[in-house]
């Protein structure tokens, strides 16, 4: 079965209407049914109600509904522990990235799998992370 650590850029399109979206719910689906594993680190939940609230301008009671609702999708919510801030630092270092994004890279790497990204910056990293169209039968 097929593994995937996904980020914010790309959860984020199941909740409001952004290019990609059908891609995205293609992907919960087989979460869903087994077909596919999704996995994120649990700072994608704090992540996600900023990005809601602050950025899409969503309503808080709808916010509510719709993060309760994330852990019903299928995918698998992983804890980060933070006695690996030097390799997430290293990662920052490496790639020029935020501690934010880092995260998932970090992800990524320990549980040998590719990170599936809208982020710009984060796509730079051929070799872990894939946007949407990179993903076969989407």
């Amino acid at each position: 079965m097929e593994k995937l650590v996904i980020d914010t850029s790309i959860l984020v399109k199941l909740f409001v209407k952004e290019e990609g979206r059908e891609e995205v719910k293609k992907l919960v689906g087989w979460a869903l049914r087994g077909e596919i594993e999704l996995i994120c680190p649990d700072f994608l939940v704090i992540e996600l109600i900023n990005v809601l609230l602050l950025v899409k301008k969503l309503d808080k009671k709808r916010v509510g509904v719709l993060v309760s609702s994330l852990l019903a999708k299928g995918i698998e919510v992983v804890p980060y522990s933070y006695s690996n801030w030097p390799e997430l630092v290293d990662l920052m270092d490496k790639y020029d990235l935020t501690a934010y994004d880092a995260v998932y890279l970090w992800l990524a790497r320990e549980e040998k799998c590719k990170l599936l990204t809208a982020d710009c910056k984060l796509l730079r990293v051929k070799d872990r992370c894939v946007g949407l169209d990179e993903i076969s039968n989407v």
